[in-house]
């Protein structure tokens, strides 16, 4: 979560400013707009880089999106969920040490533990969400 907040967030915002600043830099270039690979209506070069710094921005967006998910971390979670063989305040105590996070991010417990140990999907959801 800390490499989401600290790198690639920042990391993206300064590509999608890059990117207005190409287009206002390229806001009088016309060129030939393309459709389904073929020749279209013209249109400037600047209107295609402000798509660009649209789908990094929606990117962006999409990252801040997921991590209030990845922030849920099943623990004390043994036999499917139940905490059996655990100390019942285990993953209460885990949670309640200081992690230290530059992003103040906060490790939480899950809506629902055995939906958190059976699915992953906020894991692998959380980087397709970046393309």
């Amino acid at each position: 979560m800390d490499e989401a907040t600290n790198a690639l967030l920042p990391a993206l915002e300064q590509l999608e400013a890059s990117f207005q600043r190409k287009a206002q830099e390229f806001q009088d270039i016309v060129k030939a707009g393309r459709t389904h690979l073929m020749d279209a209506v013209p249109v400037t070069l600047g209107q295609e880089f402000s798509g660009y710094a649209a789908q990094i921005r929606l990117a962006a967006r999409r990252v801040r999106g997921a991590l209030p998910q990845v922030a849920q971390i099943p623990l004390g979670g043994t036999a499917t969920g139940t905490g059996l063989n655990t100390h019942r305040e285990f993953a209460a105590r885990v949670r309640a040490r200081p992690h230290p996070s530059p992003a103040g991010l906060k490790i939480r417990a899950p809506e629902d533990p055995f939906e958190a140990q059976g699915i992953v999907t906020h894991w692998w959801s959380s980087p397709a969400r970046s393309r």
